[in-house]
């Protein structure tokens, strides 16, 4: 799924994505993809949205 990311940045549409750095969308779609990977698996529930808040950790 990362690799899409040079296409998508490159669509008329979502030039938006440009002005983000490619880092941390590559680790979103990354663990995005291991979430679905677990879930068809079967070692996880299906993956959800989870909203930003205070307990959140930060990635190094």
């Amino acid at each position: 799924m990362a690799s899409w990311l040079i296409e998508w940045k490159s669509h008329p549409d979502t030039q938006w994505l440009k002005d983000t750095p490619s880092l941390p969308l590559q680790q979103s779609l990354k663990d995005l993809e291991r979430g679905y990977k677990n879930f068809f698996q079967k070692r996880a529930a299906f993956p959800r949205f989870k909203k930003r808040g205070q307990n959140d950790a930060r990635k190094a």
